[in-house]
C-alpha cells in the first residue's frame, strides 16, 4: 500500500497521498469521489479522521509500520483481505 501511493518516494504516506488512496479504493479518482456525506462531515473531514487513525505518532505522515499496526489490529494481514 505504501509503495503504491508514495508519490514522492519518501517511504511515508502524507495526507494528500492518503486521500488519493482512499478515493481510488472508493471507486472515485483524484478529481471526483463517491464519498457519502450523510453524517454532517464533509469529505476532507472524513479523510482527516481516517488519516489520524493511521498516523499513530501524530507526525502528519503514515509509516509502513503504522499502517501495518492498524491493519493488524483490524485483523488484516499482508496478502489477505
Amino acid at each position: 500500500m505504501v509503495v503504491k501511493v508514495d508519490a514522492n518516494g519518501d517511504g511515508l504516506i502524507g495526507f494528500d497521498e492518503f486521500c488519493i488512496l482512499c478515493q481510488a479504493m472508493d471507486g472515485g479518482d483524484a478529481s471526483g469521489t463517491k464519498f457519502k456525506e450523510d453524517d454532517g462531515m464533509n469529505e476532507e473531514e472524513e479523510l482527516k479522521e481516517a488519516f489520524d487513525v493511521f498516523d499513530i505518532d501524530k507526525y502528519g505522515l503514515i509509516s509502513f509500520e503504522e499502517s501495518g499496526s492498524v491493519l493488524c489490529s483490524l485483523g488484516l494481514k499482508e496478502g489477505t483481505r
